[in-house]
């Protein structure tokens, strides 16, 4: 979380990646897995600006309220 408030700092965005498999780290960036276990990817990258399309559902979408 440190890591991200920095990036934030000097205008850089960060986001958590879910969802992804240790082999392809093996394949893309030589990690041995047996040496180290990774256990989150952090995406960093300069902003193109405010995404135009959303994907992700509201949570009134989920939430009855009554």
């Amino acid at each position: 979380m440190m890591l991200q408030c920095i990036c934030r700092a000097h205008g850089l965005d960060t986001s958590v990646m879910d969802a992804w498999d240790p082999e392809l780290l093996t394949d893309l960036f030589g990690i041995d897995l047996e040496r180290y276990i990774p256990e989150v990817v952090l995406i960093i990258g300069k902003s193109t600006g405010p995404a135009t399309e959303r994907y992700r559902y509201t949570g009134d979408h989920f939430i009855i309220w009554g």
